[in-house]
């Protein structure tokens, strides 16, 4: 597994009406649907906009427009400390955000197409490129690439459905942060170069606007590769006291029938110069008492301990020796061997279980409620609808 936004139309603002279709929002936060801001571009001196027809500018602070609707334009977009130039599109306003003026409308930076709106930060003289874009565009965008495996129609509904309920509530708990995702990390290369997955895509329009609550709430409704036949509760594992479902104990029948365990063995001394602690002489496992999963690591010396989470210890690790969070260590000389199977942190949505179930005829709806127990499907464009 590979690792793992709002519109404004002037036309709409002097008639004191607002529209809003697909890829297209109002500034009126009553037909704003649920979006994602990803940093695009950081301190850089200049790039290449195009925006082919119709655009606005809005000052971004009071959300009001600093321009009519004017027609398509394409020059080197810089900035020095005082101003923003796009050629003739001079702007002493620090934060400008371009908003495209209906749904034909396209905005490409460096030739790659973005839907949605493209923020514009002058920071002593260099540019910040934010876009904000609809969960729609952003789960199509990014799901082929995050998720390369062989997955069945109906486990890429439930997918679809799982990450559009973490991404409602990320933006519910994040509402006023810059951006919740740099490019870079999520494989988001705007939606010109989307790479094509029929699969994917048809789950993502036939669950449209679809979440999942629990207890009436959005949760991060995560997913994990292979699980090993146990999930993990969320807060067990990312010690966060978030209300979500239980982890849950999957039938045989629908566990993956080939190996995936793993081993890997580490020296005393590597260990030592890892987490920059001397003279280590032992080593504890802490656990989630219902799946067995590991969410963290004590070494001990003579004086001082140190406890490191699961994530930190497969960051330093490398995800490719420490698979998942479903692991035993065994002490053999200088060195610590760690054992374990599966791959991923185990919280959720199990792929290669939802996988088997999906070949044996059940439905998105039931995979979904096997691993998020308790849990409602819901159709909402944003998560104020709660």
């Amino acid at each position: 597994m590979k690792r793992f936004i709002y519109f404004f139309s002037v036309m709409a603002f002097l008639s004191g009406t607002a529209f809003a279709q697909d890829g297209l929002f109002s500034n009126f936060q009553e037909a704003k649907p649920a979006t994602v801001k990803v940093l695009l571009q950081k301190n850089v001196a200049k790039v290449f906009l195009e925006v082919q027809g119709g655009y606005v500018i809005q000052n971004i602070d009071t959300d009001s427009a600093i321009t009519a609707i004017r027609k398509g334009r394409k020059a080197f977009l810089s900035a020095s400390n005082d101003i923003i130039n796009w050629n003739e599109e001079i702007s002493s306003i620090p934060d400008l955000r371009i908003v495209p003026a209906n749904a034909e409308s396209q905005i490409l930076l460096n030739g790659m197409e973005y839907k949605g709106c493209l923020e514009i930060h002058n920071q002593n003289g260099k540019l910040t490129l934010i876009n904000e874009v609809d969960v729609e565009n952003f789960l199509k965008a990014t799901l082929p690439f995050k998720f390369t495996e062989n997955l069945e129609p109906e486990v890429w509904q439930a997918v679809a459905i799982a990450e559009r309920t973490s991404l409602y509530f990320l933006g519910q708990k994040k509402p006023y942060v810059s951006w919740h995702f740099k490019a870079e990390d999520v494989d988001y290369q705007g939606v010109g170069s989307t790479f094509q997955d029929t699969d994917c895509e048809n789950a993502v329009q036939a669950t449209r606007h679809t979440v999942l609550t629990y207890q009436n709430r959005l949760f991060p409704a995560l997913i994990t590769n292979d699980s090993g036949g146990k999930t993990s509760d969320f807060s067990s594992i990312f010690r966060k006291k978030i209300a979500a479902p239980t982890g849950v104990v999957i039938p045989a029948i629908y566990r993956k029938d080939i190996d995936t365990s793993w081993s890997f063995q580490i020296s005393k001394s590597e260990l030592e110069k890892l987490f920059e602690m001397e003279d280590i002489f032992g080593v504890d496992l802490f656990s989630d008492r219902k799946s067995d999963k590991i969410y963290a690591l004590r070494l001990r010396n003579e004086g001082s301990s140190k406890e490191i989470d699961f994530f930190s210890l497969q960051k330093a690790f490398g995800v490719n020796r420490l698979r998942s969070s479903s692991f035993i260590i065994e002490l053999s000389g200088e060195n610590v061997i760690f054992k374990g199977s599966g791959v991923g942190h185990g919280v959720g949505l199990c792929l290669s279980s939802s996988n088997i179930m999906a070949k044996n005829g059940v439905k998105a709806p039931k995979i979904l409620s096997s691993f998020f127990p308790n849990t409602e499907v819901k159709r909402m464009r944003k998560a104020s609808q709660l």
